[in-house]
């Protein structure tokens, strides 16, 4: 799923090879590999880049998702990262990220208001308030 330009609902894309590793002790440990036979000029005509360059780390048996070679394939424009849903869990962004192979990659990222969250920084009245915990 990817956030169209203009618009706040993500659309799916074609993908295939889907392997995706995930916890409950923390929003941000979703990580995901895949293929696709897009590539990422393409879809940054349709949908919202990301300036996220520094993919997170995933465990080493996840062999798939390699972050120090994506985080160079993003510096070096072998990649583009794009935005796939916004405030997936409060304050947390998905982010997912295509080679010009089509190898696909997904990580969550804390957004700015989950920075401030997290961090203890007063939110400010940017951010949607924190959903109530039950």
């Amino acid at each position: 799923m990817l956030l169209p330009l203009g618009g706040d609902t993500p659309k799916p894309i074609a993908y295939s090879d889907f392997q995706a590793i995930d916890a409950d002790s923390s929003p941000i440990r979703y990580r995901a590999c895949f293929t696709t036979k897009l590539r990422p000029q393409e879809l940054a005509q349709l949908f919202q880049v990301s300036e996220q360059k520094d993919p997170r780390n995933a465990p080493g048996w996840f062999d798939c998702f390699d972050a120090q070679a994506l985080g160079d394939a993003l510096l070096e424009g072998r990649a583009v990262a794009f935005v796939s849903v916004k405030n997936i869990f409060y304050g947390v962004d998905r982010i997912v990220a295509v080679t010009d192979q089509g190898q696909g990659f997904a990580w969550h990222e804390l957004n700015a208001c989950g920075e401030k969250a997290y961090d203890g920084t007063v939110v400010g009245e940017t951010c949607p308030p924190r959903p109530q915990s039950q």
